[in-house]
């Protein structure tokens, strides 16, 4: 699966790991928050992985993936899922 990464403002980050470690260098005292949340809607499940790059007192960088499927009918498959894709 080709996950791609988007900024809040809609653009894309095409290599996450360079990009993460390039923020980790300019600010070494970053903290780095990662998770997955998902949300049934009419057919299909919504799951957002994000990754949060908080600075301290100054505000936080926010990545994100949104990717959708079928839904799930049971709950244990859909939260082993959220477990997986932070993964």
């Amino acid at each position: 699966m080709n996950r791609v990464f988007r900024k809040v403002n809609g653009e894309s980050v095409p290599d996450i790991v360079k990009h993460t470690l390039d923020i980790i260098k300019e600010c070494p005292f970053v903290e780095v928050h990662i998770g997955t949340d998902s949300q049934n809607h009419r057919r299909s499940t919504v799951y957002v992985t994000s990754i949060s790059l908080r600075y301290g007192n100054r505000g936080v960088h926010y990545i994100y993936h949104k990717h959708k499927i079928i839904k799930f009918k049971d709950i244990f498959t859909r939260l082993l899922n959220d477990a997986d894709y932070s993964i």
